[in-house]
């Protein structure tokens, strides 16, 4: 019978959720921006992770004298 099939489908369908979708989405946009600039090569791996940490909840203070000017 196919009478179950439905429901192994839907129990598949539903896994939990170990964070928020905000959190989800923040973590993906952000890697989704560091692939992009670095695959466009808009900017040195060092601007990049910057701005990268600058999305990142634990922000470094930028102490280091790099500038993005």
């Amino acid at each position: 019978g196919e009478a179950g099939a439905t429901e192994e489908e839907d129990a598949d369908a539903k896994q939990p959720d170990s964070m928020t979708p905000d959190e989800a989405e923040i973590l993906l946009s952000s890697s989704i921006l560091e692939k992009k600039l670095r695959q466009e090569a808009l900017l040195s791996d060092e601007q990049a992770q910057e701005i990268v940490a600058m999305l990142s909840p634990h922000t470094l203070p930028h102490d280091n004298g790099v500038s993005l000017n």
